[in-house]
């Protein structure tokens, strides 16, 4: 989804979901000015770019927790991630992060009571 396309081919190669340049498309250290933003549904200023699918802040802002468990070697083919472990998977970055923290590709691991700046994404199918 953070990519932009569909089961996770890519429509797009950008480094960060919707763009290549991180100040179109996410809150991170070095514009978030120490905080969350809320997020996007439309073209703003400053940050006004969505990926593919038209999601707006799929990079920073605040990480996405994955349901995975975290292991040091990944498998970017897996259909899905480990039975068990002690960290959770968390994606895209966020207000707090640096900018190459919030690339489409960056992974990172937190322990699962982390309260801080990590939030979902609530998906629902169609039907």
């Amino acid at each position: 989804i953070a990519r932009g396309g569909n089961n996770g081919i890519s429509d797009t190669q950008t480094t960060y979901s919707g763009s290549d340049n991180i100040d179109n498309v996410a809150w991170y250290w070095g514009n978030s000015g120490g905080k969350t933003h809320e997020v996007k549904t439309n073209k703003v200023v400053g940050i006004d770019s969505a990926n593919a699918l038209d999601i707006y802040d799929m990079s920073g802002n605040v990480s996405e927790w994955c349901w995975d468990w975290y292991e040091s070697i990944y498998s970017s083919t897996a259909d899905t991630g480990h039975a068990s472990g002690s960290y959770r998977v968390m994606r895209g970055g966020s207000w707090y992060y640096e900018y190459y923290m919030c690339a489409v590709s960056y992974r990172s691991k937190s322990e699962p009571d982390n309260r801080g700046e990590c939030g979902f994404r609530v998906v629902r199918n169609v039907q």
